[in-house]
């Protein structure tokens, strides 16, 4: 999660771009904070988690929002999951077939 903030900052020039967790810290008013901090007045969420449901991907949502304080940016609708998209599937199909090791036999099966 980390390395993909590092990426995308790396890649948005200029651009804030913060994170923020529902389970540890950062945790999402800190992100809100640093971006009011920064300026921005609106901001868009990136649900990390690939697979879009209401049972995870809404409560990240719900919970972004809760977090909120006036000051804090206004929330626009949040990136599209990434379970369906050809590059994400590829991506991990390459890394499966990258650590794949033979299956072992065990003595006793």
């Amino acid at each position: 999660t980390r390395d993909q903030l590092v990426a995308l900052r790396a890649a948005l020039p200029g651009v804030p771009v913060a994170l923020g967790l529902r389970h540890w810290r950062p945790w999402n008013r800190d992100a809100l904070a640093e971006l009011a901090a920064a300026g921005c007045a609106a901001a868009v969420p990136v649900v990390l988690a690939p697979h879009q449901s209401g049972a995870g991907w809404q409560r990240y949502l719900d919970e972004a929002e809760a977090a909120r304080t006036p000051d804090a940016p206004r929330l626009l609708p949040a990136f599209p999951a990434l379970h369906d998209d050809p590059g994400f599937i590829a991506g991990c199909a390459d890394h499966l077939r990258r650590d794949r090791r033979p299956a072992r036999r065990h003595d006793g099966d």
